[in-house]
């Protein structure tokens, strides 16, 4: 998964973000991923094409407070 303009959303270079998916079959992954230069975050699957996420949410660690965890 790769941030750009068509639906995923961009933060600010070096930004730790924390990635939630869920795939076709219903399996809730979370991923943690560090953004490039430009803002960009990827996240490596090794899934079958076939079980490949339904929908992510992904949001900077930063954004978290105290009172939501």
């Amino acid at each position: 998964m790769t941030c750009n303009n068509s639906g995923f959303e961009c933060f600010n270079a070096g930004a730790e973000v924390a990635v939630l998916c869920i795939t076709k079959s219903g399996e809730v992954l979370n991923y943690q991923a560090f953004t490039d230069a430009k803002g960009i975050y990827t996240v490596a699957e090794t899934m079958p094409e076939t079980d490949r996420w339904d929908a992510c949410l992904a949001r900077p660690i930063s954004s978290f407070h105290d009172h939501c965890t």
